[in-house]
């Protein structure tokens, strides 16, 4: 199982009203997009897991996630990667192209005054090799709940499960708290991991901050293993959601 964290570059095709976010590195927002809106997200990772001869460096550059919002409440979603692997120091990072997914997302209390927010998403995950298709294929759910505390904090956690037809798969979670200084600097901690029916196990965490600069957020983020040898850092270019304007 690879715990993958990560630095998200976003652009969003759309105009008008800037919708805030918060952006950590391994938690899924509960708001959804916009209908009709069309946002593009850039992902690139260095991450690096294990120790001496075991050590293996990964990357990804870029994974792409594409979002389009079917209605103020929905999305459909397509992630397209590429992704390098070094499993030796002396030898180049190989790159090949990952995993296509496709998915939809569906966000539940979004329109009302609740501090409770939540949303379900769910992906097909395509294998890179199709001669493999029958092990490789996969799906993957995820529930979304965030608990906003009050106006300056706020609790969101990501429960999931994602299965290959092989037969493998494994359980995930996160629990991101944000704290924010002022309408422009943020902080952030993120307990994270993942785990299977054999009871292997990985949790990790990772801190970071947010900046808000006109329509751009800065994030940045270090992450450690706390049961692994695992370190990676990040950092996070978000051009913020856009609203469409009312007619």
């Amino acid at each position: 199982m690879k715990i993958i964290t990560a630095c998200k570059a976003t652009v969003l095709i759309g105009f008008l009203f800037i919708q805030t976010t918060h952006a950590q590195f391994q938690s899924e927002g509960e708001l959804s997009i916009d209908k009709g809106i069309l946002q593009f997200e850039t992902t690139f990772l260095n991450q690096s897991e294990g120790a001496g001869a075991e050590k293996t460096n990964y990357q990804q550059l870029p994974n792409n996630l594409f979002r389009y919002g079917v209605s103020n409440n929905a999305e459909i979603r397509l992630v397209i990667a590429l992704e390098g692997t070094q499993q030796d120091s002396g030898q180049a990072m190989l790159y090949k192209m990952g995993s296509i997914e496709l998915g939809a997302k569906v966000a539940f209390n979004k329109q009302n005054d609740s501090k409770t927010k939540g949303a379900f998403f769910s992906h097909l995950i395509f294998p890179q090799n199709w001669d493999d298709f029958s092990n490789s294929f996969g799906y993957s759910n995820q529930l979304v709940l965030t608990q906003y505390i009050n106006s300056k904090f706020s609790l969101t956690s990501n429960f999931g499960y994602t299965h290959f037809s092989n037969g493998m798969g494994y359980y995930n979670y996160t629990a991101a708290a944000v704290l924010n200084i002022s309408n422009k600097f943020s902080l952030f901690v993120e307990p994270y991991g993942d785990f299977d029916a054999k009871s292997n196990s990985a949790s990790n965490i990772d801190f970071g901050f947010s900046y808000f600069l006109a329509n751009l957020q800065f994030d940045f983020a270090v992450g450690t293993g706390i049961d692994n040898k695992m370190i990676h850092q990040g950092i996070v270019i978000t051009w913020r959601p856009i609203k469409k304007a009312a007619k």
